[in-house]
């Protein structure tokens, strides 16, 4: 009766597989203060054998800083949540019919999705209201928009991120200065409870900065990538082979890192 339930090759009627055989698609985020170089690093990924083609899902209008830079990657831009859903139901149906024309997905940026997730919340509140007779401030949420949000998000994130394509999410940074320390702490600008959960539904979670480095007239200011979480910041690698730190990262150099399981830690 029990091999009927348990096999070497069955558990409750699912199939164990080896770890070495996971989906070869990559989902990561990128996470810094405007300017630093977000959707650049993400454009990168065009000229990536194993990435290209590429398609942005733009939410910010942030774009046309690839005209120049990587100007083979193609876009969309959304306005709003409604926007969003449809996009995602499309390219869903695509991707299941094997039929989407691309290898890489960039949403840029999760925080301006998450604003259009609740600003769609919050108009529907307000008309409901409206419709009793009721006073609702639309800017005002109160618990509930925020939990309704909480699950909105849930879901795209994990929509996109169970995609056979490679995801990548771009963010803002929040930076504050504890109180107790005096240390600046960053992670990613989102807001209520989904800014701490979201680091634990993407596999590779990055932080950007930049800072001055050499000496003398050599001294410049370098962009830097951190993989791995310290004492003040939300980072991390579940590849496991990426440097803590890389220079003036691109996707050139993350992918070898990512798809090469001989690649050793060494920064």
């Amino acid at each position: 009766m029990a091999s009927e339930v348990l096999t070497p090759r069955s558990i409750a009627g699912l199939t164990p597989g080896r770890v070495q055989e996971r989906s070869p698609w990559l989902n990561m985020m990128v996470y810094a203060l405007s300017g630093w170089g977000k959707t650049t690093l993400a454009g990168s990924a065009s000229v990536v054998d194993g990435m290209a083609p590429v398609l942005a899902i733009d939410a910010e209008g942030g774009s046309e800083s690839l005209r120049h830079s990587y100007p083979d990657v193609e876009f969309i831009r959304i306005t709003n949540w409604e926007q969003s859903v449809e996009v995602y139901s499309d390219i869903f149906d695509q991707v299941s019919r094997s039929v989407f024309p691309y290898n890489t997905i960039i949403v840029d940026s999760m925080n301006e999705c998450q604003k259009y997730g609740m600003n769609s919340i919050m108009k529907k509140v307000v008309k409901k209201a409206e419709e009793k007779g009721e006073e609702r401030d639309e800017e005002v949420p109160s618990k509930r928009e925020y939990l309704i949000n909480l699950e909105q998000m849930r879901r795209f994130t994990r929509g996109y991120r169970d995609l056979e394509v490679h995801t990548i999410f771009t963010c803002l940074c929040a930076s504050y200065r504890d109180e107790m320390t005096g240390k600046v702490n960053n992670q990613p600008l989102l807001t209520g409870k989904f800014q701490a959960e979201v680091p634990a539904l993407i596999d590779e979670v990055w932080y950007g900065y930049k800072r001055e480095i050499g000496d003398g007239d050599k001294k410049k200011m370098t962009r830097i990538l951190l993989t791995d979480a310290t004492d003040t910041t939300v980072a991390k690698s579940r590849n496991g082979t990426l440097p803590q730190t890389i220079l003036e990262p691109t996707m050139t150099d993350l992918f070898k890192y990512l798809t090469s399981s001989g690649a050793k830690k060494n920064g």
